[in-house]
Formats: structure tokens, C-alpha cells, sequence
């Protein structure tokens, strides 16, 4: 399973820094919107890049690896 959500808080951090160290140190920081958002593009993702490949040209349903 691929995690983003290190990277994403990271990314957070980095941009609003003074905002949200008082909420890191009371352990109260999330954006749900921001998060949903995320899970939705990390699903997308893994539905494009975790297909089964075939070379049966008539297949009309994807599989994937994993559910996404």
C-alpha cells in the first residue's frame, strides 16, 4: 500500500508553518477536505497504475491487482 500521508503533512507544514505548530503540539491538526480529496486522487491513481495488463484486446472489464 502506498502511504501519501507523511508526505502530505509535510507539505502542510512547510506551508503554513506558524499556523500549524500550535496545532501539532496540541494534537489537533487535519484538513478533512484536504484529506478526502486526497484518498479520492490515491484511488484514481491506483485504479490507472494497478491494472492487470493483458493482451486480450476484447477484455471490456479492468481488473486491478489491489482494490483500490
Amino acid at each position: 500500500m502506498i502511504h501519501y500521508g507523511k508526505f502530505v503533512a509535510e507539505v502542510k507544514f512547510r506551508d503554513c508553518t506558524d499556523e500549524y505548530k500550535p496545532l501539532i503540539l496540541a494534537q489537533r491538526c487535519s484538513n478533512e477536505a484536504v484529506e478526502e480529496m486526497v484518498k479520492k486522487r490515491v484511488a484514481k491513481k491506483a485504479m490507472a497504475f494497478g491494472q492487470e495488463v493483458t493482451l486480450n484486446d476484447s477484455a471490456k472489464e479492468v481488473k486491478c491487482k489491489v482494490d483500490p
